[in-house]
């Protein structure tokens, strides 16, 4: 069981005696939000902290792989599915309040990753790491997998869009290695396959001559035996013309 499951589950109200007025007080870290008739927060921005975050993230790693499925058909429906989650451990937020922060630390961890060739001063720390390596899976391309078909409503903020940064020399030289790696397991896929078809082939001709020398021998053979009951026949014949021969000089023998 995860560590939001746990939360969901045994996740105790933030306040055991409501005040007269009925309201709950909010989350550390969060600004107080109004719920509307639905449930769902209204357009006020959220203040997110570093455990709400990784909530978020551990959410979003467990349903990714899950849109484009009967359980979540779009990527809309996931930030809401996320956004649901979270109400549940009373961080009162939105799809929209999810999916701006996703695209936040999205872009943090873009730049903190283009960071690590610095040494020195230069290096920064980024607290979601191991958090968003784990959802990349240490890809280069750090692109978010189910942004691109987001379907924008009015709420919907517009993507911020940035240029990408030119690829340095050690991912060229991968890419060219691995273009090369292909090329080469694509040769030596070819030579096994025409090898493995040759010899099919030659299995083929010498079981086809090993039938036809069979089929010969089998002629050959019924040839024989016909040859061998024609011989008995003219041997039967040659008897049976000289019993008569005997029988008819016996029987004028008598007179």
């Amino acid at each position: 069981m995860s560590k939001i499951e746990d939360l969901i589950q045994f996740k105790q109200p933030l306040c055991s005696n409501p005040t007269s007025s009925g309201t709950i007080p909010p989350t550390s870290g969060a600004i107080p939000l109004t719920l509307s008739t639905e449930g769902t927060p209204s357009k006020i921005d959220f203040k997110w902290s570093v455990n709400h975050t990784k909530f978020l993230l551990d959410l979003y790693a467990k349903y990714k792989d899950d849109v484009g499925t009967f359980k979540i058909r779009n990527a809309k429906a996931l930030w809401e599915k996320i956004a649901n989650e979270l109400r549940l451990l009373q961080i009162n937020v939105n799809s929209n309040h999810c999916l701006n922060r996703w695209r936040v630390v999205e872009r943090s961890f873009k730049k903190f990753t283009d960071n690590q060739s610095k040494t020195g001063r230069g290096r920064r720390f980024f607290e979601y790491k191991e958090e968003m390596e784990a959802i990349f899976k240490n890809k280069v391309n750090l692109r978010p997998e189910y942004l691109l078909g987001v379907e924008r409503n009015s709420e919907t903020v517009e993507p911020q869009i940035e240029d990408e940064e030119p690829r340095n020399e050690n991912v060229a030289k991968n890419q060219t290695e691995s273009k090369e790696n292909v090329r080469t397991n694509l040769r030596k896929n070819i030579r096994v396959n025409v090898t493995k078809q040759l010899g099919k082939e030659r299995r083929l001709t010498t079981a086809e001559k090993l039938r036809k020398d069979k089929k010969e021998y089998y002629i050959n053979k019924l040839d024989i035996e016909r040859e061998k009951l024609e011989e008995i026949k003219r041997r039967n014949n040659i008897m049976e013309e000289r019993n008569n021969i005997l029988k008819n000089n016996k029987c004028n023998c008598h007179f």
